[in-house]
């Protein structure tokens, strides 16, 4: 090293990002200018037309275009735009198009890692199931929609009487969202808040779904481990996506009654054929 030159050397820093950003480019070229330094050889129609199709292969323009032929001059300006909640949006509904999105774990964890995302709270937990209600609350396990927060403990038979009272039936019997920002804040909680907070759960959103003519078929919960963590933000994101879950129970729940349907209708025409005539008898 020369002697007179200091020269400090810096480690770099570690930048942790937990949840993800997506920014678009947005590349300003007004301010350039390209001169040729020589006589350019005008290319064909049938060259260009060649590059065109091939847009996106620099090797191709490079055969054809030599850049030490030119002076770039100028400025570029660069700006990134954050684009990060329409990029997720688009993720979330693209993963609600599978048909395995609601019966498979490993994708309501892919949703679920999507929805923290999406709403800027990490460490929240989603749950989503199939049900019927008239009177009373029924867990509807038969379209495999079960992956509530609640599912050990309603295997252990509280499904219809355990939920009696809880916000749960609330959300159904009104149709309406129950956002509760403590657990332990409510006077007489019901059998199913007091197994959240013995799961760690302060808050929790309730979203009651329909099907096209109102009738609630399914259930979602969002639940965090600390209290206060939602807001009115939040809830417009929720609300713009619920129809996105009401759908694709919906469907769920048609693809498995058609399904039921057609093997009744086959069996039940198998025993039309076998079974004997009155005139037999």
């Amino acid at each position: 090293m020369a002697v007179g030159f200091y020269i400090k050397i810096q480690k770099s820093k570690i930048i942790s990002i937990r949840l993800p950003r997506y920014f678009k480019p947005d590349i300003k070229t007004e301010y350039i200018e390209i001169v040729a330094k020589e006589r350019i050889k005008p290319l064909n129609t049938e060259k260009v037309r060649n590059l065109l199709r091939k847009g996106f292969d620099p090797d191709e323009w490079l055969t054809v275009i030599d850049p030490d032929q030119f002076i770039f001059k100028g400025l570029s300006l660069v700006q990134l735009i954050d684009v990060t909640e329409s990029e997720l949006m688009s993720k979330i509904r693209y993963q609600l198009f599978s048909k395995e999105v609601l019966t498979h774990k490993d994708q309501i964890e892919d949703l679920e890692w999507l929805l923290r995302s999406f709403l800027h709270i990490e460490g929240i937990q989603i749950g989503i199931s199939a049900v019927n209600f008239s009177r009373e609350l029924e867990f509807a396990d038969q379209y495999n929609i079960q992956y509530d927060l609640l599912r050990s403990w309603r295997q252990k038979g509280r499904n219809r009487e355990g939920y009696i009272a809880s916000s749960y039936e609330i959300a159904c019997q009104t149709d309406e969202w129950q956002i509760i920002d403590d657990l332990t804040l409510i006077s007489d909680p019901g059998d199913p808040e007091v197994e959240l907070l013995n799961k760690g759960f302060r808050s929790l959103i309730l979203i009651p779904l329909k099907n096209d003519v109102g009738i609630i078929t399914g259930i979602m919960e969002i639940a965090g481990y600390k209290p206060d963590i939602f807001n009115a933000f939040q809830i417009l994101k929720l609300k713009e996506m619920r129809p996105l879950i009401e759908w694709a129970v919906q469907r769920r729940r048609e693809d498995v009654d058609n399904k039921i349907s057609t093997i009744i209708k086959e069996e039940y025409t198998c025993l039309l054929y076998t079974s004997p005539s009155p005139r037999d008898l």
